[in-house]
């Protein structure tokens, strides 16, 4: 019983098991305390190995390379295409962690990619494509990463303004 529940799942699309999940949780209150309570501690809560965890993503993804030689050279130069696109769904998942109110991991992604892109791009090496597809993905991906680090930066400082003027209302209110 247990290798069929274990197979229908891994046969079901994320779509169907997301909205079965959201159903279930709106039917059975026990159930949805449970769930949030786990998404919270997973994706909400700010702790250093989560944060470290988006930071090896996104340093993996600046590994990607490809071979431009030939049989006798051999000229290793990065993947952008293939770097682009993966930094690219991480900054997106740092934009869905923002919009849950995790701003710390969410800076912690974009400033990865700044660190990233500054240890990888070579302008020497580079050049021969700087136009086309290759310059539109970096270049959208720094405008993503730098909307992300701007926002994650502008909420964090209000949940500190916020945790501020609260500290004080209650310093007012009980003395």
């Amino acid at each position: 019983m247990e290798n069929d529940i274990k197979h229908l799942i891994e046969v079901a699309s994320a779509a169907h098991l997301k909205a079965f999940l959201v159903d279930y949780a709106q039917r059975n209150d026990g159930f949805r305390r449970e769930l949030e309570a786990f998404l919270m501690g997973k994706y909400v809560s700010v702790n250093k190995k989560s944060i470290d965890d988006y930071c090896r993503h996104m340093q993996r993804a600046f590994k990607f390379t490809e071979d431009i030689g030939d049989r006798w050279h051999s000229f290793v130069i990065p993947d952008w295409g293939h770097i682009m696109r993966k930094a690219d769904s991480i900054l997106k998942e740092g934009s869905k962690l923002l919009e849950i109110g995790n701003a710390n991991v969410a800076a912690s992604i974009a400033v990865e990619f700044f660190v990233g892109l500054q240890d990888t791009y070579d302008e020497d090496v580079n050049n021969y494509d700087y136009e086309g597809d290759i310059a539109c993905g970096i270049s959208d991906c720094c405008e993503e990463a730098e909307k992300l680090l701007l926002n994650a930066t502008c909420l964090s400082c209000l949940n500190r303004s916020s945790i501020c003027q609260r500290r004080s209302y209650i310093s007012m209110t009980s003395s």
